[in-house]
């Protein structure tokens, strides 16, 4: 069977430790051998399932053996149903390797980290400096979002059949300087990113302005708000921040997230739009899913309980800090701010998923009578963009948003989460913001 092409190769897998066949799923009598692999082999198969229900990862092959009855084991998830679309074997982690292996993922995902000077002929060099302390009166620094790099922002302003190259070229006639902030999002905590960020700009009288996308956002209030709060005259567009936390990096189960990553790629692989690099995301998200099951595995074996590994988003740093839960100390110590909305500013969408009949559709449903239906499937109890919820976008704390004159809110429902800066209206509210 053809693997999908939104599935990375395994060449583009193999720096997060996969192996495997590139272009077809191995035959069923290779699967069924990988299935029955001894306690001591080093070696385990992670395989992507598809269903009725959906796309589904599970720790071996990915078919049930004659007589197995379909129920967990430490060290495997016996299939639901289904046929396998894609299999690679990775080498078992240590327990105390997990740290390690958000690292790893962090570093493929973000392989240049530190700030970044984008340079009018186009080409992005490392600051040097350990302080930005530049002669620069005007900055326009751009903050990435999770599982991102700040090439996404490239890709969106110099796409030629994209509307943000007019924008770059606004910027580049506007600012003395136009900054990158590249940082690992899993491994680190988004107030420990905010540190390094507040380092960097120790010394800079130069006035700032801020686009910030998703977690990085986070990242930007816990410089801004938390770390500097005395930095006065900057402004920030917060692009789809989950301002308030988001229900993708909250589910009781970390699996359910994860599974829900791979139907996420799937739908973004599907989408053939000539203005932005949807397959390129669906790549990411597909490998964040995969490189984080290899942490699942460690622990239902360390623990031989799926309950442990379900846990796990409490040991993920990076999802924490972006965790829509009543316990999560980080956004909690945000919320409890005061911090006036002068030069805050906030753009959000509710996408509509217009097939109803979608494989996307149980994770993302609106509807509380679906609840019902789907249980702990359900990540998002509310509108949404599939990544974070859109009544989190303004919500700076209780009682405390964004006011709607500062906030643009795509009303189409046709608006995700990566497609904002595919939008000519996101232009236009940022230059206003700015001008």
């Amino acid at each position: 069977m053809t693997i999908p092409a939104w599935i990375p190769a395994t060449s583009e897998l193999s720096a997060l430790g996969f192996k495997g066949s590139d272009s077809t799923v191995p035959a069923a009598a290779t699967l069924r051998r990988r299935l029955h692999r001894p306690e001591d082999d080093p070696w385990e198969t992670l395989t992507l399932v598809e269903s009725d229900a959906g796309f589904n990862f599970e720790l071996g092959a990915g078919l049930r053996p004659v007589g197995l009855r379909p129920a967990r084991r430490a060290g495997m998830v016996a299939s639901a149903g289904g046929k396998p679309v894609w299999t690679s074997e990775f080498e078992r982690l240590a327990p105390g390797r997990l740290k390690d292996k958000l690292d790893e993922i962090d570093q493929k995902l973000t392989p240049t980290q530190g700030l970044f000077r984008w340079r009018k002929d186009g080409v992005i060099e490392e600051v040097q400096e350990p302080q930005v302390k530049t002669k620069a009166k005007r900055i326009l620094l751009l903050v990435h979002g999770t599982f991102s790099h700040g090439a996404m922002y490239e890709k969106a302003f110099t796409d030629p059949e994209g509307p943000g190259k007019d924008f770059l070229i606004w910027a580049f006639t506007t600012y003395d300087e136009i900054l990158l902030f590249n940082h690992p999002t899993l491994a680190v905590p988004a107030w420990l990113n905010a540190s390094e960020l507040a380092r960097c700009f120790d010394g800079c009288a130069a006035k700032i302005d801020v686009i910030c996308h998703s977690r990085g956002g986070l990242v930007v209030r816990w410089w801004l708000d938390v770390l500097r709060p005395g930095r006065a005259g900057t402004r920030v567009v917060y692009v789809a921040v989950p301002l308030a936390g988001t229900g993708l990096a909250s589910p009781p189960r970390l699996t359910e997230t994860l599974n829900y990553l791979a139907n996420l790629a799937g739908f973004l692989g599907t989408l053939t739009n000539k203005v932005g690099d949807f397959a390129g995301w669906a790549k990411i998200f597909f490998s964040v899913g995969a490189g984080l099951m290899q942490v699942v595995s460690a622990l239902i074996r360390g623990a031989a309980a799926i309950g442990v590994a379900d846990a796990a988003v409490h040991l993920i740093p990076g999802f924490l800090s972006m965790a829509r839960m009543s316990n999560n100390s980080e956004i909690k110590h945000l919320r409890r701010l005061s911090n006036p909305t002068v030069g805050r500013f906030a753009i959000k969408a509710n996408y509509q998923v217009e097939q109803p009949g979608l494989k996307l559709w149980r994770y993302i449903t609106e509807a509380k009578t679906r609840l019902a239906d789907y249980g702990t499937d359900v990540l998002f109890a509310a509108n949404n963009d599939l990544v974070v919820d859109t009544g989190s976008m303004d919500d700076l704390r209780e009682e405390l948003r964004i006011p709607k004159d500062q906030v643009y809110d795509f009303k189409t429902g046709l608006v995700h989460h990566c497609a904002y800066f595919a939008q000519p209206q996101t232009y236009v509210f940022m230059r206003k913001a700015f001008d």
